[in-house]
């Protein structure tokens, strides 16, 4: 086929050098052109163009084939005919080229291109489209970024690991990606659900090291690669997770699950520990604690520092500061240093996202610094009699899990059990967020 080609060489030559003094480039629009192809031997590849004729005449297409040497000077460039082996559609928009054995030869780059004209002459020729022939040798994805050694990040931080190629898919074929993780030797690895992009996005939740690689496929007719897989994997990199401010207590370790809220919570100066040791995770939160973590909250939302003057009473300042701000606290005023409830750290948070703009809708039944219930009917009571939750709490429990303050309790919220330091600290992690505090 290739002898063909080269033989109507010169023929086809002089027919574009007549062509390319007529100017049709006003006449004859291309709107798409072809693009590059690679195929591995036997491949089918198809290249199509698109174009309008502003004079509205029928358009006809010839597509023609040529090769280069490496330094560009041309080999051969002849006009197609369907009676060529391994060439269709050549007079039609979509040209289809199977790739031979006989391309593989010496050191050339074929390319294709199409001569569109109508009937009164005028011609418009298209961009050159490469063709890259590949043999079985070349089925090999060439990373020109395999990620290695090691990365550090801080506790919560952020660390992205990326895999490049040094071809595009055009060249080597549709590539998918799944990364990798493991703690000990490589073959304990476990996919990353989901994780199938060129990059993966690391956020460490413990000390220590984990390693991380990412394994590409060629999908491509699912050709091999060199290997004999039609894979290529990455080198493995270790992301070595640091404490950039460990906390100060004793019974809290990095590996905890609440570890990356309570240090959030922490650093910004809204929770603090039972003493400056003992954080004391599992004990109950207290409505005097509960009133420390909304004042703190709602003060860093309007642009303060979260820092109060001292009281006789050590949370009394705290209670004063919410009810001159509007923050319902009224009813945790009898017992403060008595365990809040779930319910009630829901009426207070609702009362705190209400001023602070980020909720409405719930009468949180403060007004001017007091919080009074309606008359005999005690309608705005946060407690319904019997122990029934009041509409009021109803609404604030709903608010709170659809804003994701609560850690989630699946079917039951547990509304009269009392709420553990360490799920407050999730609670106050993610009103951070929602206060853009």
């Amino acid at each position: 086929m290739l002898r063909r080609i080269a033989a109507m060489m010169s023929v086809v030559l002089i027919f574009i050098t007549a062509m390319t003094s007529v100017s049709a480039v006003d006449i004859i629009s291309i709107t798409k052109q072809p693009e590059s192809e690679t195929g591995y031997v036997g491949d089918e590849l198809t290249f199509s163009v698109s174009a309008a004729d502003k004079s509205e005449k029928r358009l006809g297409y010839q597509w023609y084939f040529g090769s280069k040497r490496s330094d560009g000077s041309i080999l051969s460039d002849a006009e197609l005919d369907d009676t060529m082996d391994g060439f269709s559609g050549t007079d039609t928009p979509s040209l289809k080229l199977t790739i031979t054995d006989e391309m593989l030869a010496d050191d050339r780059t074929f390319y294709v291109y199409c001569i569109i004209s109508d009937s009164d002459g005028n011609v418009a020729r298209t961009d050159d489209a490469q063709v890259v022939a590949l043999g079985s040798d070349d089925y090999e994805i060439p990373l020109d970024y395999r990620p290695g050694g090691v990365i550090e990040a801080d506790i919560g931080g952020e660390v992205m690991i990326t895999v490049s190629t040094t071809m595009s898919e055009a060249q080597i074929g549709i590539l998918s990606y799944q990364w990798y993780v493991f703690d000990g030797t490589p073959e304990s690895a476990v996919a990353l659900e989901g994780e199938n992009k060129p990059y993966l996005t690391i956020v460490p939740d413990k000390a220590g090291e984990r390693y991380y690689f990412c394994v590409i496929t060629n999908d491509k007719n699912g050709r091999l690669t060199k290997s004999g897989i039609p894979t290529e994997k990455s080198q493995a990199v270790a992301v070595k997770a640091v404490e950039s401010s460990p906390l100060p207590f004793n019974d809290v370790s990095a590996g905890d699950t609440y570890y990356i809220d309570l240090r959030l919570a922490y650093e910004h100066g809204v929770i603090n520990g039972k003493s400056s040791e003992l954080f004391c995770p599992d004990d109950s939160l207290t409505a005097a604690e509960a009133v420390k973590l909304a004042s703190c909250l709602y003060a860093l939302t309007v642009g303060g520092e979260g820092v109060f003057r001292q009281s006789e009473v050590w949370y009394q300042t705290y209670y004063d500061y919410a009810e001159a701000n509007g923050i319902g606290v009224a009813s945790l005023t009898n017992e403060p240093n008595s365990p809040i409830t779930r319910a009630q750290f829901a009426v207070l948070l609702t009362s705190l996202t209400q001023k602070a703009g980020v909720a409405a809708g719930i009468d949180n039944g403060a007004s001017s610094g007091s919080e009074e219930p309606n008359s005999g009917d005690d309608a705005n009571a946060d407690t319904s009699k019997d122990g029934a939750l009041s509409n009021k709490e109803t609404a604030a429990i709903e608010l709170m899990q659809s804003l994701g303050v609560f850690i989630n309790t699946d079917t039951d919220f547990n509304a009269d059990s009392d709420i553990p330091r360490s799920e407050a600290a999730h609670s106050v992690a993610v009103l951070i967020g929602l206060l853009g505090i």
